[in-house]
């Protein structure tokens, strides 16, 4: 019996489970790696330029509305990289008007303002939300002027009185589309 032959291959067995083990670990951590860093890269916030609505809209913050002819975004864009500014645009595909909507949240309003001024257009200015004293307060509803406890019903309304969804949409586009000015560019002297 040889007894250092078979403790020379207890040694290299033992050595050869250890290096196996060490390598599964490394793949095991390899693996959990890659996959931290995916989830990473794909909940990476941005912090400036244009991204799409659901990132605009998970701030929660009001959000403004500023046209822009389309011949114009490629440099909106680009200065909107420049100065951080935070957007998304709005573009009808299938009608023909030569301009899009670049959409922000209210911080974000300043920054907008400053690279439409620098391309020549009208700045936004941001409504007061205070009140006019010099109107009356509304006049509430006759049917609403009684208070209900809410286990008697008030009268149906019929078909004829509301309109389809449709309708009332397309009235309000064309109403928009009366009041909405189309952006001007000024023109600037160059001397």
């Amino acid at each position: 019996m040889e007894v250092s032959g078979e403790a020379a291959d207890l040694v290299m067995k033992e050595g050869v489970q250890i290096s196996e083990e060490a390598i599964k670990l490394l793949a095991r951590g390899a693996k959990n790696l890659a996959a931290l860093l995916y989830a990473l890269a794909k909940d990476q916030k941005k912090l400036y330029g244009k991204v799409n609505m659901n990132r605009l809209l998970s701030e929660q913050r009001p959000i403004e509305v500023l046209p822009l002819r389309t011949e114009d975004f490629d440099e909106f864009k680009r200065r909107a990289k420049k100065v951080g500014l935070l957007f998304s645009t709005i573009l009808d595909k299938k009608g023909d008007e030569p301009y899009l909507e670049i959409l922000t949240n209210i911080d974000h309003l300043s920054q907008a303002n400053y690279i439409l001024e620098q391309m020549g257009y009208q700045p936004r200015q941001l409504e007061d939300v205070q009140p006019k004293k010099e109107q009356t307060p509304a006049q509430p509803e006759p049917s609403l002027q009684k208070q209900r406890s809410g286990l008697t019903q008030g009268p149906i309304s019929t078909n004829e009185e509301k309109q389809p969804v449709r309708g009332r949409l397309a009235a309000l586009r064309a109403a928009a589309e009366r009041t909405r000015p189309e952006p001007q560019r000024e023109l600037e002297h160059i001397r």
